[in-house]
């Protein structure tokens, strides 16, 4: 059980398993970006296997319910597996693994800023996996093949400086968020993220400029946005998280994602408003506003 919403790495696997025999129900989001409980419980199975879901989605910072997925899997279907996608969650928001009754967890270690190709796999003691590579039988036969100690290392370290402030961190950024919140509708541009969205993460609309126009615009100022996921880029698509959210072609057609990392500050949040302000008079004047 899914929706499609998610990041491409679960849709395309999920179609895999559609591929390979597997039914899989998608359930619709709410303009909170998360499934409705009830929809979920309703769509439960006596075969029902598993539960992928996005803990923060990648484009909204929409945070998925997961103590309450938990509770209802337990009360209903006890023999489900739960996996989340943590990702953008990492380093960002508490994530107690071993008390939230998920069994299995994807994390990234770029997003913490390690190095690229690092990743973990969160299982919960008591879960079998089918080996992801076969060979030496390292790392408990669930991926064979010498381990690099390096990218281990390296993504270690990184989550232990990012978890060391973490709360002071999200206290700083939720500062920021909040300040774009405020300010940008005063331009005429829409808020898309939810209220309780992840602050590290904005989506935007501004209603004068398409998505590329406005990237192009404050790429010319140095300052770095994104239209939709970085692995759906290539494809100059609008957002299918958008569209999937109630949003219709013409918003999400105007949608930029604004990303924020612990070490943001609040004096580019100044600059992005100043950037912005200034596209905003250089488009008036070329169109004798």
């Amino acid at each position: 059980m899914s929706t499609h919403t998610e990041h491409k790495a679960t849709l395309e696997t999920l179609k895999e398993l559609e591929r390979l025999g597997m039914e899989v129900t998608y359930l619709p989001v709410n303009k909170d970006g998360v499934p409705q409980m009830t929809d979920i419980q309703n769509a439960i199975r006596p075969d029902t296997a598993l539960f992928a879901f996005t803990h923060v989605n990648n484009e909204t910072g929409a945070i998925f319910p997961v103590r309450e997925l938990c509770m209802l899997r337990d009360t209903h279907i006890r023999s489900a597996k739960i996996h989340m996608d943590c990702v953008q969650s990492l380093g960002k928001l508490p994530i107690a693994l071993s008390s939230s009754g998920i069994d299995f967890a994807s994390f990234s270690g770029h997003k913490i800023h390690s190095v690229k190709g690092s990743g973990l796999l969160y299982v919960r003691k008591g879960n079998r996996l089918s080996p992801l590579l076969y060979g030496g039988g390292q790392q408990r036969g669930l991926r064979s093949g010498t381990e690099s100690p390096y990218l281990a290392a390296a993504m270690a370290e990184a989550l232990r400086v990012i978890e060391a402030g973490r709360e002071a961190s999200f206290v700083k950024i939720t500062a920021c968020n909040a300040k774009l919140r405020r300010v940008l509708p005063d331009l005429g541009v829409q808020v898309l993220s939810p209220e309780l969205a992840s602050p590290y993460i904005l989506n935007v609309a501004f209603p004068d400029f398409e998505s590329e126009t406005m990237l192009h615009a404050l790429e010319e100022q140095e300052i770095y946005v994104s239209t939709v996921s970085a692995c759906s880029s290539k494809q100059k698509k609008i957002s299918y998280v958008l569209t999937e959210m109630g949003y219709n072609r013409a918003v999400a057609s105007h949608a930029i994602r604004i990303s924020f990392s612990p070490f943001s500050e609040m004096d580019e949040v100044d600059r992005f408003l100043s950037a912005v302000q200034d596209i905003y008079r250089k488009y008036s004047l070329k169109r004798g506003t």
